[in-house]
C-alpha cells in the first residue's frame, strides 16, 4: 500500500470535531498519499464514510488504522493502550 496517513475520530463524547474533512483527504490523496479514515469519523460533522471514500480515503477499523498507519493523526493525545498498537516504525 505505500505509506499510510491514518485518521482517528475522537473517543471522547464531547469531542465533535475531526481532523481532516473530505476536501483535505482529497488534496492529501491528490499529492499521492494513501489516507485511511476510521469508520464513522465524520459522523458529528455531518460527514459521511461516503464522503470520504469518493475522495479517495481507504474506510478503516480503529486497529486496523494503529497497526498499519505510516502517521496518526487525531485531535487528543492518544490512549496508551492506542500507543502500543501503533506501527513499530510510526
Amino acid at each position: 500500500m505505500g505509506f499510510l496517513l491514518g485518521l482517528l475520530k475522537e473517543i471522547h463524547s464531547e469531542e465533535i470535531r475531526v481532523p481532516f474533512i473530505p476536501l483535505d483527504v482529497k488534496k492529501c490523496v491528490a499529492l499521492g498519499m494513501n489516507v485511511g479514515v476510521e469508520t464513522g469519523i465524520g459522523t458529528h460533522c455531518f460527514f459521511t464514510d461516503s464522503q470520504y471514500k469518493e475522495a479517495g480515503a481507504t474506510i478503516m477499523d480503529r486497529e486496523s488504522i494503529l497497526s498499519q498507519a505510516d502517521v496518526v493523526i487525531r485531535l487528543s493525545k492518544p490512549e496508551i493502550q492506542e500507543i502500543n498498537a501503533l506501527k513499530k516504525e510510526c
